[in-house]
């Protein structure tokens, strides 16, 4: 049970590093891009939480037949439909999010979903869906890369030091 715990835990640290990373990279290009109207952005703990709510999602789907649909098909394949899915679902979660969050200050959860849909502003709203979807790609080509590597191919790529020949 303990093993397996381990496991879960690891698996969830690690997507949630790699999301976490990307994120904040976001975050600081949008800081460097709004520096020159003198506008200060604050988004890395909202880039956390966002990393967490990611991993989450991949792991629920990963879990379901969304993440194992043209896993067994060719790798490009697999990429383009899970990034496409996972977008999607992302998307839709952060949709219901801010829905349930308006919810705690309306008269009911329809009257919330119609009034946050005519608040949201959609052009950050396909912003952030395009750079959560560059992502995906990112990570289902790190994934399929993996696998081709072998078990932990990419670690031991990365972090297997060279023999140098002399």
């Amino acid at each position: 049970m303990w093993s397996k715990i381990k496991h879960e835990l690891k698996a969830v640290g690690i997507i949630t590093l790699y999301f976490l990373t990307c994120f904040w990279v976001i975050v600081l290009l949008r800081s460097l891009f709004l520096e020159q109207y003198h506008i200060d952005v604050y988004g890395y703990a909202a880039a956390a939480i966002g990393a967490l709510m990611i991993a989450k999602v991949v792991l629920i789907l990963n879990a379901t037949n969304f993440g194992k649909r043209f896993s067994k098909s060719y790798p490009y394949l697999h990429i383009l439909y899970s990034s496409v899915v996972y977008t999607f679902w992302t998307f839709i979660l952060v949709v219901i999010e801010h829905t349930v969050s308006a919810y705690r200050s309306a008269e009911g959860f329809q009257v919330a979903f119609l009034n946050r849909l005519h608040e949201l502003d959609w052009h950050i709203i396909a912003a952030k869906t395009l750079c959560v979807g560059i992502t995906f790609i990112i990570f289902f080509t790190l994934v399929e890369i993996n696998k081709l590597l072998g078990n932990d191919g990419l670690k031991r790529f990365f972090l297997t030091k060279k023999q140098v020949n002399s």
